[in-house]
């Protein structure tokens, strides 16, 4: 695809979507960027980082988003380069999100002037503040499984959550990872003092820092709430299991004297009332008298 470009007031916007070595090298070329960085931007960069140089920043932001396909949580990577009077953005893959902003401020002269007029720091708050405030409807998601497993573990399903519970447990996991150095980011650019993001950058990054902070709390809460299910999952299911194990251990002991009496009698040698007409049901009422009174035993310990 080819380069974007947004000009207003002597700042431009460059935005690269599906950049290529051709796109790599003309920045290079132009801004003289650092070789390491511009070979970051036709990689997948394993973790969100940032980069800071006398002259400009480099920063690579990672957006989680939530895919129903795979009931995975995945994320967008957004590769920023931003300096005096200029800002460029990078990504690969299709990132709605930051295309749509993009198109909106080519077609929208007011929002064009509203966005972009102080400067190249407030065009980057207003490009990733809606992107990292719409992490919240991941967070939300996972709030809505760990209520609906919370449900099947008290309502007697304890068996089938096992692998819902781990599912989940991996979705906090991989949101942490990606939300994590990401505090140290946005912590960074609220304290960084560079002209060129602007006199009250430190006021818009540090609102972005707090929704960070504040998904980081839900994701502390909801991997102490999977845990702490998790834990009452086994504890039930090992009360189901010792529930089963009594039951069988019962017809066991039940079982065992009456195994013992057929064989006996199976013996073929003189026995008691071997030759009696009613031997049959005489040797089935000792049975069943030896059966009530295992039974009773048995509650009578258990209770």
């Amino acid at each position: 695809m080819a380069r974007e470009e947004i000009r207003y007031n002597g700042l431009s916007w460059l935005n690269i979507p599906q950049p290529t070595e051709e796109d790599t090298r003309y920045l290079g070329d132009k801004f003289k960027f650092h070789p390491l960085d511009l070979k970051d931007c036709l990689s997948v960069t394993g973790t969100p980082k940032i980069d800071v140089y006398e002259d400009y920043l480099f920063i690579v932001f990672h957006f989680p988003e939530y895919n129903h396909d795979t009931n995975r949580i995945l994320y967008h990577e957004l590769d920023i380069f931003i300096g005096k009077n200029y800002l460029i953005t990078m990504y690969r893959g299709e990132f709605e999100s930051a295309a749509g902003f993009v198109n909106y401020l080519k077609n929208d002269q007011e929002a064009g002037e509203q966005y972009m007029s102080k400067g190249p720091g407030f065009l980057l708050y207003n490009l990733i503040g809606p992107l990292f405030k719409k992490s919240y409807s991941v967070v939300d998601k996972i709030g809505e499984n760990i209520t609906r497993i919370e449900d099947e573990i008290y309502s007697d399903k304890t068996m089938d959550v096992v692998k819902e519970l781990a599912i989940e447990r991996r979705h906090v996991l991989n949101f942490r990872r990606i939300i994590e150095p990401q505090r140290f980011i946005l912590d960074s650019l609220v304290h960084l003092r560079r002209d060129f993001l602007g006199k009250e950058s430190e006021i818009y990054f540090d609102d972005i820092h707090d929704h960070i902070e504040r998904i980081w709390l839900f994701l502390e809460n909801y991997r102490e709430i999977v845990e702490g299910l998790h834990d009452t999952n086994e504890a039930m299911m090992s009360h189901k299991i010792n529930e089963i194990m009594k039951m069988l251990t019962l017809i066991s002991v039940c079982l065992l004297p009456l195994t013992l009496i057929a064989s006996i009698y199976g013996m073929n040698i003189e026995l008691p009332l071997a030759d009696h007409p009613n031997a049959i049901w005489v040797i089935m009422g000792v049975m069943f008298l030896v059966i009530v009174s295992v039974v009773a035993y048995v509650n009578k310990k258990a209770a």
